[in-house]
């Protein structure tokens, strides 16, 4: 009974708290509306707009953001009004917080990523298929990293993966050659010019190996 009658209050807070939102959004349309009586289509949409904006932006700034106590439900009802009035800047503030959290969860990865390829590319024999793996999830990531730091310790670790594909034996480089063929096309499918140039380029030096490879040395027979 207990955890009903506290289930039940709980919705009555978050419905208490939309509604203060929603009440801030038609605040803030009192706030730009000069002449209420004389309402158009335009009007009534933008009302409604800001209706919604208020509900959703008092939500997100009592549940997401610190500043609000949650213990104090008074503050929390005068803080989802003032959300609602100013829904936009709130939930755009939401929107930049969720985008840096991405952006580090991104770098992070792409840090284990970096990782993960140098430890592979330092094992003898070499195992293509870890290689391989590793070095195309973090030519997919790149292209998402914003840290300039990260970013730069991965394009490294990329360019010491492929200085040695390209130092390989001879007869190993038809492997370190699929490789290549494979990451080629990781980062044309993500978006990752400077990977694609720096594999384009080191498919290049294994097809000119290949070529004078094949030519007989001259005076043979």
């Amino acid at each position: 009974m207990m955890t009903t009658d506290s289930n039940n209050n709980s919705l009555k807070h978050v419905l208490a708290i939309v509604f203060s939102g929603i009440a801030g959004g038609i605040t803030a349309w009192l706030l730009v509306t000069p002449d209420v009586p004389a309402l158009d289509r335009e009007d009534v949409y933008h009302l409604a707009r800001l209706c919604f904006l208020g509900g959703v932006a008092a939500g997100v700034g009592v549940y997401f953001f610190p500043a609000a106590d949650l213990r104090n439900f008074t503050r929390c009802i005068f803080f989802a009004l003032v959300c609602g009035i100013g829904s936009e800047a709130v939930i755009g503030g939401a929107s930049s917080m969720l985008e840096q959290i991405q952006s580090k969860d991104e770098a992070r990865e792409a840090a284990a990523a970096t990782k993960s390829l140098d430890q592979a590319i330092k094992q003898q024999p070499l195992d293509f298929t870890v290689v391989e793996t590793s070095a195309s999830k973090l030519i997919s990531l790149l292209p998402l990293v914003k840290d300039q730091n990260t970013l730069k310790v991965g394009e490294e670790s990329l360019d010491d993966t492929l200085a040695v594909l390209k130092s390989v034996p001879a007869d190993r480089e038809g492997q370190a050659s699929l490789v290549l063929s494979t990451l080629f096309q990781v980062a044309e499918s993500s978006k990752n010019p400077s990977a694609l140039g720096r594999v384009a380029a080191a498919q290049d030096y294994l097809e000119k190996l290949k070529w004078f490879a094949a030519v007989p040395p001259e005076g043979g027979g």
